[in-house]
């Protein structure tokens, strides 16, 4: 089984002047992490990216945006952590904070630390036809319009028939054996788990020879 350690982080970063390379270090830490790192002031921006670039993760595992007026440039539940770290805190930020964390993401200020909570009448889709009695409508409250894209994700393509289940905040796709093309056969007869929030990889494993996928 491949690696689960990935995850989204988002460091808020007001401080004044950029960060050390320990503090660097720190943040992008296991090699499957995948950090954003939001500045208030452009010159610690420039110098981060300047920085990470040099070091070849700009782009790849770290990426740098700016913001101002306390409005983070990100989706709504996003980030599996969101950091905040800078010379001063201002209380009025912490709505933000939890705005683009997803639910059971960790949100963390100084020395204070919460996992942002599940609102009440979130959905599980359990079965191919959301539940065990095959009537496929949602209970969930939030899946409402106007909808818009929250991510992007690998796989492209992939094999044929293919079945999609969610639960606790994760995607988990099986893949069958009929595959049309050489891109989509590193998928053949894998179950996958896919962070639903953000769309993030966690784990691939092989299905056993044979095993039924529903159609």
């Amino acid at each position: 089984m491949q690696s689960a350690g990935r995850a989204l982080w988002v460091i808020v970063y007001e401080g004044k002047q950029p960060p050390s390379e320990e503090t660097c270090r720190t943040w992008l830490g296991h090699e499957e992490r995948i950090v954003v790192v939001a500045c208030a002031q452009r010159n610690v921006a420039q110098s981060l990216r300047t920085r990470w670039a040099d070091r070849g993760d700009l782009g790849r595992r770290a990426f740098v945006i700016e913001f101002a007026e306390r409005r983070l440039p990100i989706a709504d539940g996003l980030a599996d952590v969101v950091i905040w770290q800078g010379d001063q805190w201002n209380e009025q930020l912490r709505s933000e904070l939890f705005r683009v964390a997803h639910p059971g993401a960790t949100v963390s200020v100084v020395d204070r630390t919460w996992t942002a909570p599940r609102p009440p009448g979130s959905d599980d889709w359990s079965h191919p036809y959301h539940g065990p009695d095959n009537n496929p409508l949602s209970q969930d409250v939030h899946s409402e319009g106007p909808y818009l894209t929250q991510f992007l994700t690998e796989p492209w393509y992939v094999p044929m028939p293919e079945v999609t289940v969610a639960s606790g905040g994760r995607l988990f796709k099986a893949f069958g054996h009929i595959a049309l093309k050489k891109r989509e056969w590193p998928w053949l007869n894998k179950l996958v788990a896919i962070n639903g929030f953000n769309g993030l990889l966690l784990w691939s494993r092989d299905l056993m020879p044979g095993f039924n996928i529903h159609r």
